[in-house]
């Protein structure tokens, strides 16, 4: 039991490559999957937005990446303007633990 949970905590704190490419890879493909006009429809999340009626600096930020990982980089920037770091880097930290696992199973052989 001990052990399940210290991968979970593993999983969720992303301490490893192995747990990071998992999460940002499923996020990627989950974004991937989500037309950022479906998002239109759904409530906003933005607890600042929905308790002061102000957007913050984060908002539209799941519209941004959503357009971003769907090729539309002109409207995610529209929706956001920081897809200019968040997109770029999401795919540099994929990269960069697929490259690193890729690696380490090379150097096992």
């Amino acid at each position: 039991m001990n052990n399940l949970l210290d991968r979970l905590f593993g999983l969720v704190s992303m301490q490893k490559p192995e747990y990071r490419i998992i999460v940002v890879g499923v996020g990627i493909v989950i974004l991937c999957m989500i037309s950022p006009t479906h998002l239109d429809n759904l409530p906003p999340l933005c607890l600042w937005k929905n308790l002061l009626g102000v957007e913050c600096l984060a908002c539209g930020t799941t519209h941004a990446l959503a357009s971003f990982f769907d090729g539309n980089v002109v409207q995610a920037f529209d929706y956001n303007k920081n897809i200019i770091i968040t997109g770029p880097l999401f795919i540099l930290l994929f990269t960069r633990d697929l490259v690193y696992l890729l690696k380490k199973q090379v150097v096992r052989k």
